[in-house]
């Protein structure tokens, strides 16, 4: 009898108990820069592609930088991306600035290089709009103006996302697992 009140308790206690659904720290997996030379759909722009989803479906869908659904301030700076719900901090140009861009030009290439952030280039950060292949994995970065061009075919693209970015778990990308390069195509 003894055995199944302990048993029962301990049920209890581990029923109440959070689960972290990812207990793994968010990593940069790779990048791919395309170039509106080559007809990308969304002009210049990076995929950025992270080992785990950032941000899960649900009612309400979960990802990281969440709080800004409570208004915090800074919220966007653990924002992968901008998602449902935000009010205000959280934004697709705010979330930009966790990602750190520096294009190298290649030799003849007429790109100037940049060492800054995406928002400086006019960017923004975004959840692909399109369902499918690692649809939550994938973050889109993108300029407001798709016509303006940054980089063309042969560039290096560096990304380094902000160590103060987090998973749908509230763990924080770790230095050293978020960076990564990709030749313009």
């Amino acid at each position: 009898m003894r055995f199944k009140q302990l048993l029962i308790l301990t049920t209890l206690i581990l029923a109440q108990m959070p689960l972290q659904a990812n207990p793994v720290p968010p990593e940069l997996v790779t990048i791919y820069a395309r170039s509106a030379e080559n007809m990308s759909t969304h002009g210049d722009s990076i995929v950025v592609v992270y080992n785990q989803d950032m941000i899960r479906q649900g009612n309400p869908p979960k990802a990281g930088g969440m709080q800004d659904i409570n208004n915090i301030p800074s919220s966007q700076l653990k924002a992968p991306a901008e998602y449902p719900l935000h009010k205000g901090n959280a934004t697709k140009r705010n979330t930009a600035k966790n990602y750190q861009v520096k294009i190298t030009p290649a030799p003849h290439s007429k790109t100037q290089a940049f060492n800054g952030t995406w928002y400086e280039l006019g960017g923004i950060a975004i959840y692909p709009p399109e369902p499918g292949y690692m649809y939550g994995k994938r973050v889109l970065l993108k300029l407001e103006q798709a016509n303006k061009n940054i980089f063309e075919p042969g560039d290096t693209v560096e990304i380094t996302v902000s160590t103060t970015v987090e998973s749908p778990d509230g763990l924080t990308i770790p230095a050293g697992k978020n960076r990564k390069s990709n030749q313009v195509s």
